[in-house]
């Protein structure tokens, strides 16, 4: 189906554009964590961006014969050692919506 294909190219994507000693986990549907041990924000920023670009650079023909890109919103938050990990995955979903509602109003 269109939604393995996505979901395995976005798998990809990830496991090229992110260090060898980060770990990747489907979470939902079309969610994916990713844990980056000891990166700066800069650092992640530097990838986020760089898997933005390998993705628009990679079209793919769906099963129907269409051409698209994967496009996609994520957060990220800094797992503090007073916190449990739920709080860390909160905050970086909470900063993924924020982007989702940045990115719909420029749509419009």
């Amino acid at each position: 189906s269109n939604g393995d294909l996505l979901i395995s190219k976005m798998a990809e994507a990830l496991q090229r554009t992110f260090p060898t000693d980060s770990a990747f986990f489907r979470f939902g549907g079309d969610e994916f964590v990713c844990i980056l041990k000891k990166r700066s924000e800069e650092e992640i920023l530097e990838k986020i961006a760089a898997l933005r670009k390998e993705l628009l650079a990679s079209p793919l023909r769906l099963t129907d014969g269409a051409i698209t890109t994967l496009s996609f919103s994520c957060g990220f938050a800094k797992h503090e050692p007073s916190e449990d990990f739920e709080t860390a995955l909160s905050k970086a979903d909470h900063q993924m919506y924020d982007e989702k509602r940045k990115l719909k109003r420029y749509r419009l």
